[in-house]
C-alpha cells in the first residue's frame, strides 16, 4: 500500500478520519486490495494472485474541496494507447453521518471485489453528479 497521507491531509478532520478508517479496514478483506496514491487521490483495485492478474475494476477516491470526497467506479480501457475509462458511477461521500458514509464505502468495496456485478451495485451509486473527475 502506498502512503495516502498527502490525500488525507487535504480533507476536513471528520472526513479524514472516515477515509483513514476505511483504508485501514482494507487489510481485513478476503482478497488483496492494492492501494495506489495518485496526484488526485487514492486508487483501489483487487490485487493480483498466483492464479489471476490484478483486476481491471477500480475505485478512485478524490476530493473536491476539504469537505467533499467522491468515489469514482470505473474500468480503464483494454487498449494500451487509450486513456478512456468506462464509468460505473460516482458516489458522493460528504453527506450523512459517519456510519452511513462508512457503509457506503463498504458497499462500494463489495461492488469492486465482485467485479462490478450489477446485483452488488451500491444503492447510493449515482451517474448524474456534477463534478470534474481528475485524470492522473
Amino acid at each position: 500500500m502506498s502512503d495516502p497521507q498527502a490525500f488525507l491531509n487535504v480533507l476536513a478532520p471528520e472526513l479524514k478520519e472516515l477515509v483513514r478508517k476505511f483504508l485501514h479496514s482494507l487489510g481485513e478483506c478476503s482478497e488483496t486490495v492494492d492501494v495506489e496514491t495518485k496526484k488526485s487521490g487514492v486508487e483501489l483495485r483487487v490485487g493480483a494472485t498466483a492464479n489471476k492478474p490484478a483486476g481491471r475494476p477500480r475505485i478512485l477516491l478524490f476530493s473536491d474541496g476539504p469537505k467533499k470526497v467522491f468515489a469514482f467506479f470505473y474500468k480503464p480501457s483494454r487498449l494500451a494507447f487509450s486513456k478512456d475509462r468506462f464509468s460505473y458511477g460516482l458516489m458522493s461521500l460528504h453527506r450523512g453521518n459517519s456510519e452511513e458514509v462508512l457503509e457506503q464505502l463498504r458497499q462500494g468495496l463489495q461492488f469492486l471485489l465482485n467485479d462490478f456485478k450489477p446485483s452488488e451495485r451500491p444503492k447510493k451509486l449515482g451517474r448524474l453528479i456534477n463534478v470534474d473527475i481528475p485524470r492522473d
